[in-house]
């Protein structure tokens, strides 16, 4: 796996995985995960497929729905990152005012979020305390997700 450090000091990373887990079919074993995490990633494939249900101006101020590719993009994603045990729950995703859907990863030391406002990327921001924003695009034919990272 590719593991590349978002910032230095913040123990977490993007992964670009380089081979599936192993498991049935390429999908990792339920008795991995946790419960609680297995309930995350439900949460988060629901509004996902609540999104596909929002019309337009589904915020009174006239946001537009969430397109149908780029949620199905998303949905695509957040499966392949399902996949691997060590993958962040993001804390969140929310539909955006002009059609895209963002991916929120939070703790006390950084925000990171990947704004999917076309179905073959995500364009990504980092902010941690005292250190300028950092943005990057990365190609959703490649499942990256955000992990943990050994401290060394």
């Amino acid at each position: 796996m590719k593991h590349s450090l978002l910032m230095e000091g913040t123990a977490v990373g993007l992964i670009s995985p380089l081979c599936e887990m192993p498991g049935v079919d390429g999908a990792t074993p339920v008795s991995i995960l946790s419960v609680p995490v297995q309930e995350a990633w439900d949460h988060l494939v629901d509004d996902l497929l609540r999104f596909r249900l929002l019309n337009e101006d589904w915020d009174g101020q006239g946001a537009e729905a969430p397109k149908a590719a780029i949620v199905d993009g998303v949905l695509e994603w957040v499966r392949q990152m399902r996949l691997y045990p060590q993958a962040i729950t993001p804390v969140r995703v929310v539909p955006g005012v002009a059609g895209e859907v963002y991916l929120e990863w939070q703790n006390p030391s950084l925000c990171l979020t990947a704004d999917v406002s076309d179905p073959a990327h995500a364009e990504w921001t980092l902010i941690v305390a005292e250190h300028p924003a950092r943005h990057w695009v990365t190609d959703l034919n490649i499942p990256y997700f955000v992990s943990a990272l050994p401290l060394s």
